[in-house]
């Protein structure tokens, strides 16, 4: 006689928040236990996965809860590495004006504001939706009293990386040197 299937824990906790979170809709559609096909796709994932998916679901899922093949796209798009590498807009922005502006000190413990733009990207399920993805692009940093205030954008700064020392580049002759100098002979070259 086969074994009845038994969930993992952590399977078990996510059918559980899940049918707190949706009630009778969500029995009613998978029943009381949670079923294999449920417990394999949280098992696949990691935690943190498992964790961000959770989070969506109760975002974009508000009225009704999630179909199988539904929550497994969240969590696969949970389980993607994150394009971002290094530090952020934001972060990039804060050190740029601590390093570069004079402030003060009532500028430096003042609120900012971070200017951004929205623009069309795809959601949860991957059809494209008009202004659902965002950028940081600025940075307004108020004025007070004598001190003038800022509006910084990320290309004024002229920064990619901020911790990145620039490459050194070798050193070039001047454009006066080739064209003023002897035509047999390329400078720095040697004969």
């Amino acid at each position: 006689m086969a074994e009845k299937f038994r969930p993992s824990r952590r399977a078990e906790r996510v059918w559980t928040r899940l049918t707190q979170w949706y009630g009778k809709r969500f029995t009613e559609q998978y029943g009381e236990d949670a079923t294999q096909d449920w417990c394999s796709a949280v098992d696949d994932a990691t935690n943190d996965a498992v964790r961000l998916a959770l989070s969506e679901c109760r975002n974009k899922h508000t009225s009704w809860p999630p179909t199988l093949p539904e929550f497994e796209q969240l969590l696969q798009r949970s389980s993607k590495p994150s394009a971002a590498v290094g530090p952020s807009a934001v972060d990039r922005l804060t050190e740029y004006v601590l390093a570069n502006k004079p402030l003060t000190i009532a500028q430096i413990r003042m609120p900012w504001k971070f200017i951004g733009e929205l623009y069309d990207a795809p959601d949860v399920s991957g059809k494209m939706t008009a202004k659902h993805g965002g950028r940081i692009t600025g940075v307004i940093v108020p004025a007070d009293g004598n001190a003038q205030g800022y509006r910084l954008m990320l290309e004024d700064t002229a920064i990619v990386q901020p911790f990145e020392r620039p490459t050194p580049q070798p050193a070039r002759t001047p454009v006066s040197e080739l064209v003023s100098g002897d035509w047999g002979r390329m400078p720095g070259v040697a004969a």
